[in-house]
């Protein structure tokens, strides 16, 4: 995700992040490979681009030292405040 690549989840994946990825914002999910494909398919080219561009704003807020780092800020400032 930290060079824009859309993530296809084939399964429920562990979303319990303070700021959760969001489906068809972040990823596509396929209940099989070839919904999968199908759903690939079916998104157009700027679409994916978007959900790229979602994928880097998300990873850099979220795992990068300093968006971890302020987003751990954040949430002790919620908890405690």
């Amino acid at each position: 995700m930290a060079n824009g690549v859309v993530p296809v989840f084939t399964w429920d994946t562990f979303n319990d992040y303070h700021n959760p990825l969001e489906e068809d914002v972040h990823y596509l999910h396929a209940r099989h490979p070839r919904e999968a494909k199908e759903k690939i398919a079916a998104t157009s080219k700027e679409k994916w681009q978007e959900m790229s561009d979602n994928c880097i704003e998300w990873f850099d807020k979220n795992c990068s030292i300093e968006g971890s780092f302020k987003t751990t800020m954040e949430i002790i400032t919620q908890n405690n405040g």
